[in-house]
């Protein structure tokens, strides 16, 4: 089974992103990715889903929310578009905590684009980069700015094709 490890927007972001995620997808025709959400573990293949809710289950007892701000725009070539994620100290060092929590599950590997992490909410990543100059130009034009508490992680499976939610957890 295919899973990864998120916070997902809540309140005001969460709309926000999804008003602009909607407009870039009836705009240009390009499909909605998965729920709004900052990716904290890149998709894995698992059937032991067990190790990891073990050390959420562990971390999310002891560790607290942290503040992250998102604001405007960026992109990685022409094939994603997101917003950008810019963690307040106390959120940086619990995304690093996390990590050496996840690494210490034997089988749970991170790849060259988890390593330095970019945080970020994506907003379209499929069959982008013949529409990306046009695409950029429309969500350039507006704004993006919300302060957001990191308060949980949540673990989402892939069933049939769609990302849903599996387990999460929520910080002290």
């Amino acid at each position: 089974m295919k899973y990864f490890i998120a916070y997902m927007l809540t309140g005001e972001a969460k709309r926000g992103h999804d008003a602009v995620t909607e407009a870039v997808s009836e705009t240009f025709g390009l499909s909605r990715p998965t729920p709004a959400h900052i990716t904290l573990k890149r998709p894995f293949d698992t059937d032991r889903i067990e190790d990891i809710e073990d050390v959420l289950e562990k971390f999310s007892k002891f560790k607290k929310r942290a503040p992250i701000k998102l604001k405007g725009f960026g992109n990685f070539g022409r094939n994603v578009l997101f917003v950008n994620v810019f963690p307040s100290p106390a959120a940086d060092l619990l995304i690093r905590e996390l990590d050496i929590m996840l690494k210490c599950v034997s089988w749970v590997r991170f790849g060259v684009f988890e390593n330095p992490r970019r945080l970020h909410a994506t907003i379209v990543h499929k069959k982008v980069s013949s529409k990306f100059n046009k695409v950029w130009r429309f969500v350039s034009k507006g704004s993006f700015e919300f302060d957001v508490l990191l308060s949980s992680i949540t673990v989402l499976k892939k069933e049939g094709g769609i990302w849903t939610i599996h387990k999460q957890y929520s910080l002290k």
